[in-house]
């Protein structure tokens, strides 16, 4: 009797023999592939049947299109899928009746997560086949500032376009856990985008990640750092209203040539802006208002911003960004 894993390794050897020789298989042909490899007949027989069979209808034209090997990918998707839906099946009698079988075991129902990498197995089968029909992603950030501003700007407009999911990797520093991170996002199929200061230097960061195997759909570097990607005169209004907000009284007033002066200088925007009102400005907070003031642009000129060529008053970084995560 063959292991558990052997038996595994047989039924997708099947799948792949079959996209190999059968260049044109009629629904019957990829139906009984199905029937002999990964239907099985003690459990649902009859509903295993009909999912197989709608499953096959609704891809077989797009099946006989395909190359060989990405027959083979879209197959094993379905494989996949087969064993999710027999697991639902049978777990709908066991969801129905838990007060009768489950009593005693409160969290009969975490048993369910056995389907977790059969989804996300289906997920990287699909993503062989066509990258872009899996559209789940994940925006990887610098920093905190740039996650809040994100997270707050969908908040305030609730477009689809800015709902994206963001990991804050907290700074290239740590490039040694970001690899991980990407290479297990990779494993579940999902897409990675990639946001990074480049700190007005020519930077390697990208490569450096691809070299460890990170496979990163597209990125975006910001010249110098993210607040320094903002108009001067909007950003000058957001600390305002930032001091405004906090109470905060500062010994001198600050102008539009020290936002100017601190977008320029060789230090970091925040640093710069700190030393010159002589406070400390919280970037979470402040990055709240940036995407309060970048908001009503949005609004406004939402199409031109996301669509056409980025003219004054919106040729700056943090628009091209925007429009960067937004067409992902």
């Amino acid at each position: 009797m063959p292991t558990n894993y052997e038996y595994e390794i047989q039924r997708f050897k099947a799948l792949k023999r079959f996209s190999r020789l059968q260049k044109a298989p009629s629904k019957e042909d990829i139906f009984n592939i199905f029937d002999e490899n990964f239907i099985s007949p003690d459990h649902e027989y009859a509903f295993q049947k009909v999912v197989v069979n709608n499953t096959i209808d609704v891809a077989y034209e797009s099946y006989l299109k395909l190359s060989p090997q990405k027959k083979y990918y879209l197959l094993c998707a379905l494989a996949e899928l087969f064993d999710v839906t027999l697991s639902i099946k049978i777990w709908e009698y066991e969801l129905y009746n838990a007060a009768e079988r489950w009593k005693g075991f409160p969290y009969y129902f975490t048993a369910l997560d056995h389907m977790i990498p059969h989804l996300e197995s289906m997920r990287t089968w699909v993503r062989k086949v066509d990258k872009n029909a899996v559209h789940r992603k994940v925006l990887c950030v610098e920093g905190e500032s740039e996650e809040v501003f994100i997270v707050e700007l969908h908040r305030l407009l609730s477009y689809s376009n800015l709902d994206i999911p963001v990991h804050n990797y907290k700074g290239k520093s740590k490039i040694m856990h970001l690899p991980q991170y990407m290479q297990e996002k990779m494993r579940q199929g999902v897409s990675i985008f990639l946001q990074y200061d480049r700190d007005r230097q020519k930077s390697d960061f990208v490569k450096r990640l691809r070299r460890n195997g990170c496979k990163i759909r597209q990125s975006f570097g910001f010249k110098k750092d993210f607040e320094s990607a903002f108009p001067p005169k909007l950003l000058l209004r957001c600390i305002q209203e930032y001091c405004s907000r906090q109470h905060i009284v500062m010994k001198r007033e600050i102008k539009i040539e020290d936002i100017v002066e601190c977008i320029k200088a060789k230090t970091s925007f925040m640093d710069c802006l700190n030393e010159k009102i002589r406070r400390h400005i919280k970037k979470p907070a402040f990055s709240k208002i940036l995407a309060e003031g970048i908001a009503g642009h949005l609004y406004r000129n939402w199409m031109k911003i996301i669509n056409d060529d980025l003219q004054e008053p919106y040729n700056y970084e943090i628009f091209r960004f925007i429009r960067f995560y937004a067409r992902t």
